[in-house]
């Protein structure tokens, strides 16, 4: 049978009221002397115990930390028959040395090793799993001792004496001999006197009767007013679901256990076995299942009895399921389907909500602010330690990793649905706040400080897609140190600088900076052009350009160029001016190349002419010498002419015979 919570409150009631019909007191100053000092001679009530604490990796815990202590009939299982909580300071090895008993005010009950039964020691570490039960040895047993100057269990004052009958007077004189018809007198197992409402102390006469004013209701439970007189109390006898149970009478009624020490009600299931306790002890009220393997659970009533969190015996704690498998587990109902046709709600209550406490209110004192809101933090485990290490340092192979923490958004439709169309998303500050990875004091929305020199690392697993956007306005840079934008920007106008933060130009680099590829594309195509016309004039342009070797300033270097000022008067169209208009930057010399391409074809169009000219001035040069050669000719037959004419007017036998030859 499964008791319902008030029904064993009732039990447990009725249960501490019964010792009041046992109590006692010492009936005159005498016999309280007396039992004063039998009450300092007695054997303490405590048990001294030594042990050593250790987390899960076996190193020294650090104080003070709390510890129950608890002393059961059987080695596994079973409601602790005595308990007590200490706050308990180990050394630095662990080691601790403790009173069992000293947090309660009547020590160990002796009562426990009266039997002679063994008794098991269960040392319980907050925050830890159960310890094997450690069976006690003989000193304990020592408590029984005390035996001695009691009369079962209880001191000498506790019995009626002749002289305590004397002072009873007639009244009891004349119960004494009354006649065997006459009102019995209470069984041995109640006849002790019980106390008054009021704390002075009653003689210890025993009741000859015990009466009523007749006004108790039925089903009332009794109470004492007066030391043999009973009347109705503010409980009365019921039945509550089914279950026996106790009504209390007033606006505040409740249960009430009051003195020192531990205070707890135990509930036990002879059918089960499966005990466990709520009460207080001095770290606190507490909630105990002492059955091995089973749970605490939470439950409400909304219309219908249901279980909203569980403690497993393991210290996992489940919301919303019934096997958390992690310390704490937090599991959403089900969200409600939609009204009618239709898809179902998107706006689904939240399942776990975590917000930290508001920064104090400032009084009107000007200036001030008020104060900071309280952080909410999340941290996984740290790496265990190896054999012998008391702290890691790296590289380190004997020092365990440290634990991670995971978001993981719900998948769509159904479980491990891997579209990510319909998967939900992590959403870190979505609205005002910074987010910092590796820094407390991020000063952007997202601020990442590398302290291990790692660097960010961004990555598709598939062809396609997008590996990383960036939109909206402003500028996106690549900070130097020291220099934001100093290693690459792309500013909000769209123009990149390489080692620049202010380009002017659609990809401009530092002054002094190098550039390497394989091929440089220009787009030239007829398509994007209109307004055609050739280049004239283009060798007397080129003739008005000057080459010049150079150094940089900037870096010292060596080169060969153009002046880019004296270009601009001769070819503008090749020079990039500063925003200004007047001050020149650089120069295109790729384009350069028009220019020259049309002068070479201007000097080729003026050698070809060059050497038509050449042709005819060859041929009229070989025409001269012809000419040369027969004037030649002639002027050497012209010398041999006169003696020929000579050699006729002497009739000399000569005979001249002169050809002429014409062209």
């Amino acid at each position: 049978m499964k008791l319902s919570p008030i029904s064993v409150a009732v039990l447990v009631v009725s249960l501490l009221l019964a010792p009041i019909l046992l109590a006692q007191s010492p009936d005159s100053p005498n016999q309280g002397a007396a039992s004063s000092a039998a009450s300092a001679a007695e054997v303490p009530r405590l048990i001294k115990f030594s042990g050593t604490l250790l987390d899960a990796q076996d190193r020294p815990l650090a104080g003070p930390v709390g510890v129950t202590f608890a002393l059961h009939a059987q080695q596994t299982g079973g409601a602790a028959l005595w308990l007590e909580t200490q706050n308990v300071t180990p050394d630095a090895h662990g080691s601790y040395t403790v009173l069992l008993g000293a947090n309660s005010a009547n020590g160990v009950p002796a009562e426990l090793f009266a039997s002679g039964e063994a008794r098991w020691l269960e040392v319980q570490v907050e925050r830890q799993p159960e310890q094997p039960r450690i069976l006690l040895v003989s000193v304990p047993y020592a408590l029984k001792a005390k035996d001695a100057e009691t009369l079962g269990g209880r001191p000498a004052s506790a019995f009626l004496t002749t002289e305590t009958l004397a002072r009873a007077g007639s009244s009891a004189g004349a119960a004494a001999a009354a006649p065997a018809s006459s009102a019995a007198l209470p069984s041995s197992k109640t006849q002790s006197t019980v106390k008054k409402t009021s704390s002075a102390p009653q003689p210890a006469a025993a009741c000859t009767s015990v009466t009523s004013d007749g006004t108790a209701a039925v089903n009332s439970i009794a109470l004492f007013s007066a030391a043999c007189k009973i009347q109705s109390s503010l409980m009365t006898q019921a039945l509550i679901n089914g279950f026996p149970g106790v009504n209390l009478a007033g606006n505040n009624a409740g249960l009430l256990l009051n003195g020192t020490g531990t205070h707890q009600v135990t509930v036990t299931s002879t059918t089960t076995g499966v005990s466990g306790r709520l009460g207080e002890d001095a770290t606190g009220f507490f909630f105990s299942s002492d059955t091995k393997g089973k749970v605490i659970k939470f439950l409400t009533n909304n219309g219908a009895l249901n279980e909203w969190m569980r403690i497993t015996s393991a210290g996992n704690v489940g919301i919303g399921t019934t096997a958390p498998q992690a310390v704490l587990t937090v599991t959403g109902p089900p969200q409600p389907p939609p009204v009618s046709s239709g898809n179902g709600t998107d706006v689904p209550s939240p399942v776990l909500a975590i917000t930290g406490g508001q920064g104090g209110n400032t009084p009107s004192i000007i200036p001030a602010r008020g104060g900071k809101g309280a952080d909410v933090i999340i941290r996984a485990g740290d790496g265990g330690l190896g054999p012998g290490k008391t702290a890691c340092s790296s590289p380190n192979t004997f020092c365990g990793p440290g634990g991670s923490i995971t978001l993981q958004p719900g998948f769509g439709g159904y479980a491990n649905s891997q579209d990510a169309d319909l998967s939900g998303s992590v959403l870190i500050a979505p609205g005002a706040g910074y987010v910092g990875i590796g820094t407390s004091t991020p000063g952007h929305k997202l601020e990442i400080v590398d302290q291990g020199n790692l660097g960010l690392r961004v990555q598709t697993n598939t062809p396609g897609g997008i590996l990383a956007s960036f939109a909206g306005y402003g500028d996106f840079q690549i900070d130097a140190p020291s220099i934001p934008g100093g290693r690459f920007i792309v500013n909000g106008a769209g123009n990149v600088g390489i080692g620049t933060v202010a380009p002017a130009n659609t990809l401009e680099v530092k002054a002094g900076g190098t550039t390497l590829a394989d091929a440089w594309s220009v787009r030239s195509s007829a398509r994007f052009k209109t307004n055609v016309q050739p280049l004239l004039g283009a060798l007397a342009k080129v003739q008005q350009l000057r080459g010049v070797s150079y150094d940089l300033k900037a870096t010292g270097n060596h080169q060969i160029g153009l002046i880019a000022e004296e270009v601009a008067r001769v070819l503008p169209e090749v020079v990039s001016f500063d925003p200004n208009g007047t001050d020149a930057q650089g120069l295109d010399y790729a384009r350069l190349t028009a220019l020259l391409i049309e002068a070479t074809k201007e000097q080729q169009r003026e050698i070809r002419r060059l050497a038509v000219e050449i042709r005819k001035l060859r041929k009229a040069q070989q025409a001269m010498t012809q000419l040369q050669v027969r004037l030649a000719r002639l002027e050497s037959q012209q010398r041999s002419a006169p003696t020929a004419v000579s050699d006729l007017q002497t009739g000399g036998p000569s005979r001249v015979s002169v050809t002429t030859q014409g062209r």
